[in-house]
């Protein structure tokens, strides 16, 4: 009985044997341990949906994992235990301390909510968004512009065989561009990101929530600065006051993530692990806003680093694998590449037929994988039944 280990975006799950007794601890222990150990910053989710039994060597376990991971400021979550094993618990008074998950979803959201309402104190009213007040870590000017995006306030879905997704306001049912609202870029250096905590938060001039990124990072951002501002002087655009505020213009957002993909390209000389995905993805996001003349070049971008995302998966979590497939797929149709197109398909489709069971139940939405899988499953099968089509048109004609 062994364990195996599902990498997602935020948090690391664990997936358990249906039988947990004391002569497999040995195995099991040192294995979450060192994990633990390995990645301090990672939340831990113990998948329990195949158990059917525990012993107390198992409790004890647990219970010691879940102090590790409290010292740590981490959690612990047990994901949809049967009763049985909930009847344990609570026989052992111990069903209050652990914190229990009937869906990865609801950790989505717990996390959501968490980093919603850390930076939500240091924004403003801007219309019907939240514009971040923020500092720029690499420069250190305060004229960042960006909007503090609440995911939880979305339900994402796709539409026909348009290789996007689209939001929708959970209230309102209202489609929201939000893939446009994401970047968030420093208008003196141009340092952009998708991720708020590259950024530090101010309050009258007073940083509050320091930027996250490493110190060797920031400095060949800093280096690179001068980079940013000829590509935006390139842009063909007057880029004023307001050019990257809400509502955006596809051109503003076709910029940000050409920024976005610039500094990534910056930080992947320092071998920052994850940088090919990050290029391929904002390359792809691009060109959702890119202008006509300039799709092919971007495509054909985002297919180079993709593939070499995919020559190197171990470095990459399975959300950031589901996604490279899926962009790699719609890149390859694109270009017209039928085969290459057939072949990552099939890659995809084994990727999600090598996940232990049940898993794809507790993942949907935006940050599952079976959520890129069913678009690429969608659209391959419209491709085929269209050949298809095609196919006995032609022995028609030819008759």
């Amino acid at each position: 009985m062994e364990i195996t280990l599902t990498a997602m975006e935020k948090y690391d799950i664990f997936n358990l044997p249906p039988e947990i007794r004391v002569n497999i601890l040995p195995r099991i222990s040192p294995q979450i341990s060192n994990y633990i150990a390995a990645n301090p910053n990672r939340d831990l989710v113990l998948n329990l949906s195949s158990v059917k039994f525990i012993d107390s060597s198992t409790i004890k376990l647990f219970v010691n994992l879940h102090k590790k991971m409290e010292s740590e400021k981490k959690r612990l979550y047990l994901l949809k235990p049967s009763e049985d094993i909930m009847k344990i618990f609570g026989d052992v008074k111990l069903d209050g301390i652990f914190s229990f998950l009937t869906s990865c979803d609801e950790l989505d959201s717990a996390v959501s909510a968490a980093g919603y309402a850390a930076y939500q104190p240091f924004t403003r009213p801007e219309g019907e968004l939240t514009r971040l007040k923020c500092r720029c870590s690499i420069c250190g000017s305060d004229n960042v512009a960006g909007y503090l995006i609440n995911c939880n306030d979305y339900t994402w879905k796709w539409e026909g065989d348009f290789p996007y997704p689209l939001a929708a306001h959970k209230e309102t049912g209202a489609l929201v561009d939000v893939l446009s609202l994401l970047p968030i870029v420093c208008t003196d250096c141009f340092m952009c990101s998708t991720d708020v905590a590259d950024f530090s938060t101010c309050t009258d001039g007073q940083q509050i929530i320091l930027s996250t990124l490493r110190d060797d990072t920031k400095t060949l951002l800093i280096k690179s600065a001068k980079t940013r501002k000829k590509m935006a002087e390139e842009f063909g655009v007057i880029i004023g006051d307001d050019f990257f505020l809400h509502p955006r213009q596809p051109i503003a957002a076709y910029n940000l993530y050409l920024l976005a993909e610039s500094c990534i390209r910056s930080v992947t000389m320092n071998r920052i692990p994850g940088g090919a995905y990050w290029i391929g993805y904002y390359s792809y996001l691009a060109t959702k806003f890119a202008p006509t003349n300039k799709k092919d070049a971007l495509i054909d971008n985002c297919r180079t680093w993709l593939m070499q995302v995919l020559s190197d998966k171990v470095h990459y979590n399975l959300l950031h694998l589901a996604k490279t497939y899926f962009i790699a797929f719609i890149a390859a149709i694109s270009l017209n590449k039928e085969k290459e197109a057939a072949g990552l398909f099939t890659d995809f489709s084994a990727l999600m037929n090598s996940l232990p069971d049940g898993i794809t139940t507790y993942l949907s939405g935006f940050n599952s994988p079976a959520f890129w899988f069913s678009q690429a499953k969608s659209i391959w099968e419209n491709q085929q039944a269209a050949s298809m089509d095609a196919a006995t048109g032609s022995r028609e004609r030819s008759q």
